[in-house]
């Protein structure tokens, strides 16, 4: 059977197509689904087996593309010691080869049926804005494929508490970046850089995604802090947190007020089991420490919660190939998110299923089940957009 005929779908003398037999995650009713002018016509139940699990676009919301496929020889053996490696890779890097990395990324991502991908790109004082310049490029050469949202991502020597490090920071937005980001906790003051990039995106009226307690200490968690600055400039749900694996190490009380309180200021909670569980409570020991935010304590208090790649194949987790699918079962492994909805939810910003008259995008993905998919993580994918079915990566 060639690759088109296997193809799913089938088209009408009209222009519509028809795709057959496809369930979503967390149901076991059977549809067929009509698309026409790029959205669904009519979803009608069927009489046959199911053969295609029907999902909304994957998203990969925390990826580092530009330093991605940069493994180095050394292993981290934790944060602190990715960071000072990292710092190597990028004394030999230019513009260009941020470009070419970020595109390495978003092209590994495509191939497994992500359509959207933010990636935060790295400022400080020796690197300027060429990460943010590379990546942007990247962005430009996949846009017909791929959705590249670009974070500036203030690293250490570019504090958004200081003057210096918020101009960079208006800079980088100038040249055209999407987001701001930071890492408060290798500034001097946390609290102080929570603040001023804050009151910059206020500013800027553009949204923010930080680096958070990506730690296991409770006497710094400053998630509390984040979601108090952010309902105090009327930044509800502009705000994204990425990581807070030190929320998961408070007391069971402390736990539910800090989770409350980011459900209150509306913020997006990103987990990233795959470098969090490699890198938190890393040394020469066996881990006993999870690393990873209480994400079923965080769903369940409203708070949308995402699951990310975050690196891939670099100084922080040598691993990994962008595959989204994979991180959601890493999901299950590291914080017992099993419900296939709410997987779903995780990795497709916030949509399982489909209603009439949506938006056509979709992944079909060969099964019946979503537990069945992540058990065989199949390598045949196949995307629909504006309706017409392509092979993911094609």
């Amino acid at each position: 059977m060639t690759a088109d005929a296997a193809k799913p779908g089938s088209v009408g003398e009209d222009g519509s197509l028809e795709l057959r037999n496809v369930v979503f995650a967390g149901s076991n009713e059977v549809f067929n689904i009509r698309i026409e002018d790029g959205h669904i016509a009519a979803i009608s139940p069927s009489g046959d087996a199911a053969e295609y699990l029907c999902i909304p676009p994957l998203a990969d919301l925390h990826v580092h593309a530009n330093r991605a496929f940069t493994r180095p020889e050394l292993r981290p053996r934790g944060l602190e010691d990715a960071v000072r490696n990292v710092a190597r890779v990028f004394d030999a890097f230019s513009e260009e080869d941020y470009r070419r990395h970020a595109g390495l990324l978003i092209g590994a991502a495509y191939r497994h049926g992500t359509t959207r991908i933010r990636t935060h790109a790295d400022i400080d004082a020796s690197l300027e804005l060429e990460a943010v310049a590379g990546s942007l490029r990247a962005g430009e050469e996949w846009s017909d494929r791929v959705d590249v949202q670009v974070v500036a991502f203030a690293a250490s020597n570019c504090d958004p508490a200081t003057a210096d490090g918020r101009e960079v920071l208006r800079s980088a937005i100038r040249l055209g970046a999407h987001y701001l980001g930071a890492a408060p906790a290798f500034c001097a003051d946390q609290a102080a850089s929570i603040d001023g990039i804050l009151d910059l995106a206020l500013e800027l009226s553009v949204p923010v995604d930080l680096h958070l307690d990506e730690h296991l200490d409770p006497r710094r968690c400053f998630s509390e802090y984040l979601a108090s600055a952010v309902i105090e400039r009327g930044l509800e749900g502009r705000v994204t947190l990425s990581h807070a694996c030190a929320v998961s190490s408070l007391t069971k009380g402390d736990r539910s007020r800090v989770i409350d309180k980011l459900a209150e200021a509306e913020i997006t909670v990103i987990a990233l089991p795959r470098t969090n569980l490699y890198l938190q409570d890393a040394g020469e020991h066996t881990p006993t420490l999870r690393g990873i935010a209480p994400v079923r304590e965080m769903v369940a208090a409203g708070i949308q919660v995402r699951l990310a790649s975050d690196n891939v194949q670099d100084a922080f987790y040598p691993y990994g190939d962008a595959d989204l699918l994979g991180v959601a079962m890493d999901g299950i492994l590291a914080a017992r998110l099993d419900e296939p909805r709410a997987l779903v939810f995780a990795v497709c910003d916030g949509r399982h299923a489909f209603s009439e008259g949506d938006s056509v995008d979709m992944v079909l993905l060969p099964g019946t089940r979503f537990d069945d998919v992540l058990a065989d993580l199949p390598a045949q994918r196949w995307l629909v957009r504006s309706g017409v079915v392509t092979r993911a990566g094609d």
